[in-house]
């Protein structure tokens, strides 16, 4: 199994970010509680990243 977490390349977005576009099943999230990872649970939008930290 591979493995990359932790690799400096490594990046996040947030999982509802309108930007992306992701149809998720609303229906079946709303009222859910859902389980993210730290990281995933302060990871930005896609506008909130500059250019930079895209593509270093």
């Amino acid at each position: 199994m591979l493995r990359f977490a932790g690799c400096p390349c490594e990046r996040s977005l947030r999982w509802d970010d309108p930007t992306i576009g992701m149809a998720w099943p609303r229906e079946r999230i709303e009222g859910a509680r859902l389980l993210l990872s730290g990281k995933d649970a302060m990871a930005p939008r896609l506008g909130d990243l500059s250019e930079e930290a895209l593509f270093r």
